[in-house]
C-alpha cells in the first residue's frame, strides 16, 4: 500500500509503507575556499557544470512528468513485470 505524505504546499509524495528512506550525509568536507574556476581551472567548464547542477532538479522533474504522461500516468510508477 502506498502512503501519501504532504511535502510542500500542493505536492504529495508517495512511497510504499515498507520502504524506509533515510537522508545520507556527505562523508567529505570542502576546503574553506573553493577556487572560482574549480573545474580544470576552466571558466567555461566551471560555469557549465554550475548551471547543470542548478538546473538538474527541474530537468529531472520534467523528465519524470513526461514519462508518466507518455505511460498514461500509470506505468512509470510501477516496476515492470518480468514474465
Amino acid at each position: 500500500m502506498l502512503k501519501k505524505q504532504k511535502v510542500g504546499r500542493n505536492a504529495v509524495a508517495r512511497k510504499p509503507e515498507q520502504v524506509d528512506i533515510r537522508p545520507q550525509r556527505m562523508g567529505f568536507e570542502f576546503s574553506n575556499q573553493v577556487p572560482r574556476y574549480w573545474a580544470a581551472k576552466n571558466y567555461t567548464l566551471s560555469h557549465t557544470m554550475n548551471a547543470l547542477s542548478v538546473l538538474f532538479p527541474q530537468g529531472e522533474h520534467f523528465f519524470v512528468a513526461s514519462v508518466r504522461q507518455a505511460c498514461g500516468g500509470y506505468g512509470a510508477r510501477t516496476a515492470p513485470s518480468r514474465a
